[in-house]
C-alpha cells in the first residue's frame, strides 16, 4: 500500500514538473537566489549580481529594482513599492502617461531609471537606468564607464565586445549636447555616451531586441 502511494505521487510530481517546462514558468516577482543562471526558473536580479561576469548574461531574462520587460504598469509599480532591497517609489512622468520613473527613498532622493512603455499596459519596452542607479548595481563603476566601448579593457574584451550597431539620439553642437546609443543585442542591452560639454556620463539600457 505504501509503495503504491509512493509511485503515484512520484507520478503526480513528475507531471507537474513537465507541466512547468512546458509553460516556460517564470516566477514574476522573485527577489532571491539571484546567483542562478540565466535560462532558470528564477531571474537574476541585476542590484545582486554582478552581470559582467556573466559571460552569457541576457538582460531579457532578469529583474533589476524587481522589474522586467514586458510587465504591464501595475506589477511594475507593485514590484517597485514591495522591493526588498531598499525603499523605491514609482512615478508618472508628468508629461507622458507611459512612461514612469524610479527614485531611490533612503536618504538622498535620486533618480535610478526611466520605464518606457509603448503603448499604455502593452508590455514594459525599455528601462533606462541613470548614472546614479551604479552604487546599487555590483560592477556598476565598471558598467557605466567608457570601459564597455574601449576595445583595450577587460570589460569589452571579456562582456561587451562590439557593438553590433550605434546611433545617434541627440546631437546640439550650439550646446555641445550630445547622446549616443551603442547596441549590444546579445545582451539585450545599449550603453548610451552623454556628452556635455567636457562633461561624459553613462547609461546602461534594458531594451526589447527585436
Amino acid at each position: 500500500m505504501l509503495t503504491s502511494m509512493r509511485s503515484n505521487l512520484k507520478s503526480v510530481f513528475g507531471i507537474f514538473y513537465i507541466f512547468l517546462l512546458s509553460c516556460k514558468w517564470v516566477p514574476v516577482y522573485a527577489q532571491t537566489n539571484s546567483g542562478s543562471p540565466v535560462g532558470y526558473s528564477v531571474p537574476i536580479e541585476i542590484t545582486e549580481k554582478d552581470i559582467s561576469t556573466l559571460k552569457d548574461f541576457n538582460a531579457s531574462k532578469a529583474t533589476v529594482f524587481g522589474v522586467h520587460l514586458g510587465m504591464e504598469i501595475k506589477d511594475a509599480r507593485y514590484a517597485v513599492e514591495n522591493f526588498s532591497g531598499f525603499p523605491l517609489s514609482f512615478e508618472q512622468d508628468k508629461f507622458n502617461n507611459d512612461r514612469f520613473y524610479i527614485y531611490s527613498n533612503n536618504g538622498k532622493r535620486k533618480t535610478l531609471a526611466y520605464l518606457l512603455w509603448p503603448d499604455r499596459d502593452s508590455g514594459l519596452k525599455e528601462i533606462i537606468l541613470f548614472e546614479d542607479a551604479k552604487e546599487y548595481i555590483p560592477g556598476g563603476n565598471n558598467l557605466f564607464s567608457k570601459q564597455g566601448l574601449d576595445s583595450n579593457s577587460f570589460l569589452f574584451k571579456t562582456f561587451f565586445g562590439r557593438p553590433a550597431k550605434s546611433l545617434v539620439e541627440l546631437n546640439i553642437e550650439s550646446i555641445h549636447l550630445k547622446n549616443t546609443r551603442y547596441y549590444f543585442p546579445s545582451h539585450a542591452l545599449a550603453l548610451v555616451e552623454c556628452e556635455k560639454g567636457e562633461e561624459i556620463k553613462y547609461q546602461l539600457v534594458i531594451y526589447t531586441v527585436k
